[in-house]
């Protein structure tokens, strides 16, 4: 419904750098101007009665048509759906092509879901309105998994990484803010109490903040 806010993230950061190196194509399809109509509108009230509008199984199939190529897997992003993992976008990320469908308002019409979308996906126990901001999470944690995207280093010790475990705590200059000050293990030099206060502190950080991930 609004291509603008996709195409406005794709000119920045990340996404940015990575379409000049020709590691990411980003396109957009406005589903409003897939049609010879003027004035049209995508969305109708729902069969059966309650507030608000469902966007059409018809203008998203016209929408759809316009992809041409490769036919892509399409990721349709909706609260009632299993939660978005780390695990998730990494599969992802081996697709080549990739369609997430933008839903808005009520949402879209259940025919189009059931006939083309290959996966359903939940960003959290949450709800909004805008199918764009949803799409835009997905685009980046996709795309920051794709070899060469970013520092493989990066990569090893974030959190929902290899081990499940949620990321050790961060620190960098000065050494003292606020009378707080750096562990003193990290200026030591010695790397292995070093990866072993870290180790430490994710299975910490991961208890206090995620505890079902321990069981």
């Amino acid at each position: 419904m609004f291509p603008e806010i996709i195409e406005r993230f794709s000119q920045v950061s990340l996404m940015s750098k990575g379409a000049r190196e020709q590691k990411i194509k980003i396109d957009t399809i406005d589903i409003k101007k897939t049609q010879n109509e003027q004035n049209i509108h995508v969305d109708d009230a729902p069969y059966g009665g309650g507030s608000g509008q469902i966007i059409r199984a018809d203008y998203l199939k016209h929408a759809f048509d316009k992809i041409g190529g490769v036919r892509p897997y399409v990721l349709f992003p909706r609260p009632a759906a299993p939660v978005l993992s780390q695990d998730d976008l990494s599969r992802f990320s081996r697709y080549a092509h990739i369609a997430i469908v933008c839903g808005r308002y009520e949402g879209i019409d259940e025919r189009f879901c059931l006939n083309y979308v290959d996966e359903v996906i939940s960003l959290g126990e949450y709800v909004f309105s805008s199918g764009e901001t949803a799409a835009m999470v997905l685009i980046e944690g996709i795309y920051r998994l794709i070899p060469g995207s970013i520092n493989s280093e990066s990569l090893k010790n974030e959190s929902y990484a290899k081990s499940h475990l949620l990321e050790y705590p961060q620190y960098t200059r000065p050494p003292v803010f606020e009378g707080m000050e750096v562990p003193q293990v990290l200026s030591s030099g010695h790397h292995a109490r070093i990866r072993e206060w870290q180790k430490k502190q994710s299975i910490s950080t991961t208890i206090r903040y995620q505890p079902h991930i321990m069981q």
